[in-house]
């Protein structure tokens, strides 16, 4: 089950004007990168489960922005595998149409999510959440603006959570409990 790209430990991307079709994986994967920037790329993915559409992990200033992705998992997503997490970014200017949830950060979670804005994005059709924001495998999500989001059709425009999977470090180790702090959401007008 390959994904379409994936870029690992680069710096300095600029991916733009790309259609991508029916990826096995996550379509657009970007790892430990720094200076990101991804725009105006196409995802039609009506094909596989667990495609999702763009896909930032641990990933360091970047900018995803005038995309239209529409896919059968996580239409923009966010995740914190190592201590890095996502840091200094930007998601706007965006469409995204999923069966799961339009703009994510987490599940994995535990290098955290640190100066993030997300602004002037319309989710529509979203099975599970318009926008989730959730720490379950420690790590601290903090410093994150939300605004000027449309939203139609989604099952819940919101979703934000804070739990502990328990998930092991070694043998005897757990990842601690993570924490969310200085969020701001404003401006949201969604339709159920």
């Amino acid at each position: 089950r390959p994904c379409l790209l994936w870029f690992d430990e680069c710096a300095n991307i600029l991916v733009k004007d790309i259609t991508y079709k029916n990826s096995a994986m996550w379509t657009e994967t970007y790892s430990r990168c720094r200076n990101i920037h991804v725009d105006s790329i196409t995802v039609k993915e009506n094909y596989f489960f667990n495609a999702d559409g763009c896909n930032m992990l641990d990933c360091e200033v970047f900018i995803i922005e005038n995309c239209d992705i529409n896919t059968m998992d996580d239409g923009i997503c966010l995740k914190g595998y190592t201590h890095q997490g996502c840091v200094r970014g930007i998601i706007r200017n965006n469409k995204v149409r999923s069966i799961c949830n339009g703009i994510k950060m987490g599940t994995d979670s535990s290098g955290g999510f640190r100066d993030i804005v997300i602004e002037d994005n319309e989710v529509w059709q979203t099975g599970i959440s318009g926008l989730a924001l959730e720490i379950a495998d420690g790590g601290v999500m903090e410093n994150i603006t939300v605004r000027n989001i449309k939203m139609t059709v989604v099952a819940t425009p919101i979703f934000i959570m804070l739990s502990n999977r328990h998930r092991k470090v070694t043998d005897s180790i757990t990842v601690p409990m993570g924490s969310i702090r200085n969020i701001r959401i404003e401006n949201i007008d969604a339709v159920v």
